[in-house]
């Protein structure tokens, strides 16, 4: 039976009351053996006689279809983002942002991928995460990121058109635009190498959490979430050429030395993917 039929509903309330087959059946009319039928979902009541049920338990009819609606919601676990994740203020200045519009561009991340999960779950399927390849997944992230950035940067830019470089630029059209880059975990941002020119990034890399932001490096959970943000001017020494299977087209990645040395300006070292600790901090900590 599931837990979000009528049947279920009566059987659980009516032994919450602490209320007998035998009382409901003495209350309605009804014969007891009519009432475990209904309750065990084997017989569907018509409205008359679950109303006659509900009145026995002291709740009107519309109360229990309340309460069936209210089990078939499915509802995740909204999350916040860390503001003790931001460092390095300062490094933002390059690029007229600020903290807030680095954890503003986070939290529209989660709240539009938790919007999007909580409806694929209600519906019977699986997380974002879980349905696309993590290529795409990334795409996808790098999109929302984009857009919470533009609408959170105070007029300063807008999102640029589709596979244009860079991802955002100045509204004013004077200035230096912004690309964006993402990652999983300890891999290195990158992009199609017509996009790999000079000028200012910024780097997200995510690892996949459980809903409660939980990281296990040795299994990957369903769950975006961002450990790291860097900002930094590069040149277009700075990319190394990258032919990795199943790239479509050759790619431009930021060398590794190159994205160590760029600015952190938000981490979150209770999900980093490698060994950090304060005496011996990851190699891109800085």
């Amino acid at each position: 039976m599931e837990k979000t039929s009528l049947s279920y509903i009566i059987a659980t309330l009516r032994k919450e009351l602490d209320l007998s087959l035998e009382d409901i059946a003495r209350k309605t009319g009804l014969h007891r053996t009519t009432i475990g039928l209904i309750e065990r979902g084997e017989r569907e009541p018509t409205v008359e006689t679950a109303s006659k049920i509900a009145e026995a338990m002291n709740k009107p009819l519309v109360e229990l279809l309340l309460l069936q609606e209210k089990q078939d919601t499915y509802s995740i676990k909204k999350r916040g983002v860390k503001e003790d994740c931001i460092i390095n203020v300062n490094k933002l200045q390059s690029i007229d942002l600020t903290s807030e519009t680095i954890l503003s561009a986070i939290q529209h991340l989660y709240s539009t991928l938790d919007v999007i999960d909580e409806q694929l779950l209600k519906n019977g399927g699986k997380r974002l995460s879980e349905l696309v390849e993590l290529a795409n997944l990334s795409s996808i992230v790098g999109n929302i990121l984009g857009a919470g950035l533009a609408k959170s940067s105070n007029n300063t830019y807008i999102r640029n058109r589709p596979h244009a470089y860079p991802d955002l630029i100045r509204e004013n059209g004077e200035g230096n635009g912004v690309e964006i880059k993402i990652a999983l975990e300890r891999n290195m941002p990158k992009g199609h190498l017509s996009k790999g020119k000079f000028g200012y990034y910024l780097t997200f890399r995510y690892v996949l959490t459980d809903e409660s932001g939980n990281f296990d490096k040795k299994n990957r959970g369903d769950t975006v979430s961002i450990w790291e943000v860097k900002c930094d001017y590069l040149e277009e020494e700075d990319f190394s050429e990258s032919n990795t299977d199943g790239d479509s087209g050759k790619t431009a990645t930021i060398r590794n030395k190159v994205h160590n040395k760029m600015s952190l300006v938000y981490f979150d070292p209770s999900i980093v993917p490698y060994s950090h600790s304060e005496k011996k901090p990851y190699v891109g900590f800085n």
